[in-house]
């Protein structure tokens, strides 16, 4: 049985809805390594379903941390170490049905368990638009 967040998914993309992103971009040398969240100051709208996410290395992460995408709060992807970043790649969802926000939110870079000492990405955040009733 197909998750309801699929069909809905499925039946936007029918209406010749199309696949919308948004770009954020990590720096080393702006945005430091810390562990922590950094905000991208770059946001998805209220009601958006994600469905994928993407990154190009501009310049190779290096570190032992780990790094999370999130939408404000919500987890886009797991935890992923910087062996997964390895020129241009797509990530996983945390859920393979995508996943949706309530309220607009902005893209979040988390740092976990160690630092991140080098590194430039380009992230590509792709989502549907939706609505309250969705």
């Amino acid at each position: 049985m197909q998750d309801l967040s699929i069909r809905k998914a499925c039946k936007q993309v029918l209406r010749g809805e199309v696949v919308k992103l948004v770009r954020p971009n990590y720096d080393f040398s702006v945005h430091g390594g810390a562990i922590g969240t950094i905000g991208l100051s770059c946001h998805i709208p209220a009601h958006a379903t994600v469905v994928g996410i993407r990154t190009v290395e501009l310049t190779a992460i290096a570190g032992t941390g780990t790094i999370q995408f999130k939408a404000g709060t919500t987890g886009l992807t797991a935890a992923l170490a910087v062996a997964a970043f390895t020129g241009v790649d797509v990530h996983a969802l945390s859920t393979v049905d995508g996943i949706k926000v309530a309220a607009k939110s902005e893209i979040n870079f988390v740092i976990a368990g160690n630092t991140i000492t080098a590194g430039h990405l380009d992230i590509f955040v792709e989502y549907l638009e939706g609505n309250p009733a969705d």
